[in-house]
């Protein structure tokens, strides 16, 4: 969702064996075929998605959510078209929560005086809107992490390793003072879930092994 240019199906490479479904405002056709992309929709993410109800094992959502005028209701989407244990995986620019909600007002009045066109940042993001956001449509956060104290992208700094470990080391360290947030989340297999019985059971298990 907002494949773009196809740039991740580049960095997959040929390792996974399954079907690329590009999603974009206005999809670059000749630049997914080229990636490798198999289907491809212009899309608009505020209305439903034209995937069909646990269709597809993974989403790919990267910087995205902060154009969207109903960030829920698109993840609640994403939600509805994965199928059992399958994955989102995202991320968005991120900020502490003051701040974030002050840019978030000031973007809303740049939209509503016209000073802002639509596709633009329209919202904005703090860790825990981002697990509360994908807790609501019906998924289950498996980790998360800030990123990049600082970026410099262009710079000679981007080519050390050095350089992009101490950045993702600040941003999983304090994650509201990163500059990105990525997250992997998970739609819930309630087939393989355990039931009361067994849980009880796992609990008994538990308190008489420790």
């Amino acid at each position: 969702m907002g494949c773009g240019k196809g740039i991740m199906r580049h960095f997959a490479g040929n390792g996974i064996d399954g079907r690329w479904t590009g999603l974009d405002w206005r999809v670059n056709t000749s630049n997914l075929e080229a990636a490798g992309y198999t289907t491809m929709h212009d899309c608009d993410f505020d209305q439903p998605l034209p995937q069909a109800d646990q269709s597809v094992d993974a989403v790919i959502f990267l910087h995205v959510i902060e154009h969207l005028p109903r960030p829920v209701h698109t993840l609640a989407e994403i939600a509805r078209i994965l199928r059992p244990g399958g994955v989102l995986l995202a991320g968005s620019p991120i900020a502490p929560k003051w701040i974030a909600q002050t840019r978030e007002k000031l973007f809303k009045r740049q939209l509503q005086a016209g000073l802002r066109k639509p596709g633009r940042h329209i919202n904005s993001f703090w860790p825990m809107r981002w697990r509360e956001s994908v807790a609501t449509a019906g998924l289950g956060l498996d980790f998360s992490t800030g990123a990049f104290l600082a970026r410099c992208s262009g710079s000679p700094l981007e080519n050390f390793s050095w350089w992009l470990r101490l950045n993702n080391l600040w941003g999983g360290l304090f994650p509201s003072l990163g500059s990105e947030y990525y997250l992997r989340a998970r739609k819930p297999d309630l087939a393989n879930c355990p039931t009361n019985f067994e849980m009880a059971n796992l609990r008994e298990c538990v308190s008489l092994t420790s």
